[in-house]
């Protein structure tokens, strides 16, 4: 298991067991580590992620291509604390399963841009805080964002980045989770072509 891992390590590379299923805490508080390579990981097995990431305050950079997250149904706080991160690429994730994503990158106070315009929240129960005190984002891609009537939605984006521009589809959504959106960001909001023509 990896939950000895020194405290004084600053990078890290995973090689791992097919047959492991729960991650829960796994680097947490590595407050020294900078750098975690989980492209050689094997999760697809994997069905709980939550904290995996939790206050790895100075991390900088994850690489997360390659890992297939189709058994994957807990991901609250898997970025929760990391302070210095400053780009996550999930779009590899397959979230088809998930019924937990708060407080999935809370407190991710450097991260600039975040695309989840692939993932699939139609399972989710749980999206309180997902993006709180994300005060630097400027771009948020959740086009494909469906978001459920009865999902628990609290803060999700309180003391969130004013700059902030992004993307969602109206249709079909959540009216309250729209409206936490439009109120706590105080920003329209950008229509899907146009926010893909700001990418390119």
């Amino acid at each position: 298991m990896v939950y000895n891992l020194k405290k004084e390590i600053n990078n890290v590379t995973l090689v791992w067991d097919y047959l492991m299923e729960d991650c829960y805490g796994m680097f947490e508080n590595l407050n020294n580590i900078i750098e975690i390579d989980c492209s050689k990981f094997d999760s697809s097995k994997v069905t709980n992620m939550h904290a995996i990431f939790y206050h790895c305050e100075n991390l900088k950079y994850i690489n997360l291509k390659n890992m297939n997250t189709s058994s994957l149904k807990n991901m609250r706080a898997m970025f929760d604390g990391c302070y210095s991160l400053v780009s996550l690429d999930l779009n590899y994730f397959d979230t088809s399963l998930v019924t937990h994503m708060g407080w999935l990158v809370k407190k991710c106070y450097s991260l600039v841009s975040l695309d989840l315009g692939n993932f699939n929240t139609e399972l989710v129960d749980d999206m309180r805080q997902i993006f709180l005190d994300c005060s630097s984002l400027i771009y948020l891609n959740l086009k494909s964002f469906k978001v459920k009537d009865d999902c628990i939605i609290d803060k999700a984006f309180d003391r969130i980045s004013d700059d902030l521009l992004y993307c969602i589809n109206n249709d079909n959504n959540n009216p309250n989770f729209l409206s936490l959106l439009v109120n706590q960001t105080k920003k329209m909001i950008v229509k899907i072509y146009a926010f893909m023509n700001l990418q390119s």
